[in-house]
């Protein structure tokens, strides 16, 4: 949340570009999670931080991957272990979206879906698809339902 609260916005502060809406079914018992970042998108953000020499090693090892395969490296921490860190060097940035498919591996919420410029990802069933038409944003969406682990009062 901190680097689209900071970076989503190209065109400096004139108020949020992203959204966060919350849906609980009471009957279903689930709770869904749904954030849209109007900014740039996953991949038109690395592209640019490609042309500033950022993440070198990280481009020359998936340079030729489409956008889909791409996502799946990023979910699986490729980027976020390159030598050179993120744009801005802190220490908390480039684990958002390992780190959300980490607790959906870990069964804490369910139904990652991801939408990002040219790549829609059903990661729960490990679906990654390359769109015909390019959102210029992010898109996630996940639930947590009584059947994730580690809900406390909540459980089966």
């Amino acid at each position: 949340m901190g680097n689209t609260k900071e970076h989503s916005n190209p065109y400096g502060d004139m108020g949020e570009r992203w959204w966060l809406s919350v849906h609980h079914d009471d009957t279903a018992r689930e709770v869904t999670f749904s954030f849209v970042d109007y900014g740039v998108g996953i991949f038109e953000s690395l592209v640019k931080k490609k042309k500033k020499g950022l993440f070198g090693s990280f481009f020359d090892k998936f340079r030729d991957s489409p956008n889909p395969e791409l996502l799946k490296q990023i979910l699986n921490g490729a980027l976020k272990s390159s030598t050179e860190g993120t744009r801005t060097e802190l220490v908390n940035r480039g684990k958002g979206l390992p780190g959300i498919h980490d607790a959906m591996k870990r069964k804490q919420l369910c139904d990652l879906v991801i939408i990002s410029n040219n790549v829609r990802a059903f990661v729960d069933s490990e679906t990654y698809q390359e769109l015909k038409e390019t959102f210029n944003g992010t898109f996630l969406q996940w639930k947590v339902t009584a059947n994730n682990d580690n809900l406390p009062g909540y459980g089966n």
